[in-house]
């Protein structure tokens, strides 16, 4: 993530934006909701479920989280990227 993408979508919204690694996170109740569009796919499938945990962790009640992923079964380095594809939802 870039930083400067984070000051500008601040200033937009009036809400402060942090760039920080999935991992990291260590909130309780904190979101309302969580877009996690095409990130969490370059994380390896042995991280996932502790992300997915932690995002969890990290909404209020009623919270939702929205991810994709690519279509497929890769999992490794694609164009100086790691993906992990999945075929179900």
């Amino acid at each position: 993530g870039s930083e400067e993408l984070c000051k500008i979508a601040s200033a937009y919204t009036g809400i402060p934006v942090r760039r920080m690694y999935f991992q990291d996170l260590d909130v309780r109740e904190q979101y309302d909701g969580i877009w996690a569009c095409s990130s969490i796919l370059h994380l390896e499938k042995t991280e996932l479920r502790s992300v997915l945990k932690k995002m969890a962790d990290a909404l209020r009640p009623d919270g939702w989280i929205y991810t994709s992923f690519k279509y497929g079964e890769y999992e490794g380095m694609r164009n100086g990227r790691y993906f992990t594809d999945f075929t179900w939802s």
